[in-house]
């Protein structure tokens, strides 16, 4: 597919015409294919944004290097559409940039429980990595109830990998925090059953 056509068809209106350009782009995968995909994030239809998500997202699983720049993009250019913050955070996950991290720990604050849930799910993608933010999040004076909750779910996970001081690392901030911050950490632990502070 040629360059001019492409952009032909991303200057259409037709969204199944858009979908199947996201498609082809993604099997093609060349750098300037994945551009095209890029280019398809700026489109002011949520849904030719989401085929475009679902194209990176296909190509981060099979280990292209995607810019997280412009997933960051969309989401922050969709704030209020759901399904747009949900896949943003699907492929943060996927792109194995720990650049990502900061970008997924502030989607724990969203208070759309399925962006917190895929905040999670790719928060523990990375390793050990998020700790000390999802610790610094968790022990924050004043955080929202869900994100706090998240927050412990994410480090729970984090407490089972190999090498993981999670728990110290809490227990000793835990030494140093307001009783009100020590009162939501061990609750927000407990209720999703990780009772180590308790």
């Amino acid at each position: 597919m040629n360059k001019e056509s492409m952009l032909k068809i991303i200057k259409d209106q037709s969204l199944a015409r858009k979908k199947k350009l996201a498609d082809a782009l993604s099997e093609i995968a060349t750098d300037e294919a994945i551009d095209g995909i890029y280019q398809l994030l700026s489109d002011k239809s949520e849904f030719v944004v989401l085929f475009a998500l679902e194209a990176l997202n296909r190509l981060a699983c099979e280990g292209f290097d995607i810019n997280i720049k412009y997933a960051v993009d969309a989401y922050h250019a969709f704030g209020d559409k759901d399904s747009i913050k949900m896949a943003c955070a699907k492929l943060l996950g996927n792109s194995s940039n720990s650049i990502a991290i900061k970008t997924l720990v502030e989607m724990l604050k969203d208070m759309t429980p399925g962006v917190r849930h895929y905040a999670v799910e790719s928060l523990t993608k990375f390793g050990l990595s998020p700790t000390l933010a999802l610790v610094n999040l968790l022990t924050e004076e004043y955080v929202e109830w869900p994100t706090r909750e998240a927050a412990a779910l994410a480090l729970t996970f984090l407490s089972t990998l190999k090498g993981s001081e999670v728990e110290v690392t809490l227990k000793n901030v835990l030494t140093v925090k307001s009783e009100n911050v020590q009162f939501s950490v061990v609750r927000s632990l407990k209720e999703i059953g990780n009772p180590v502070l308790a």
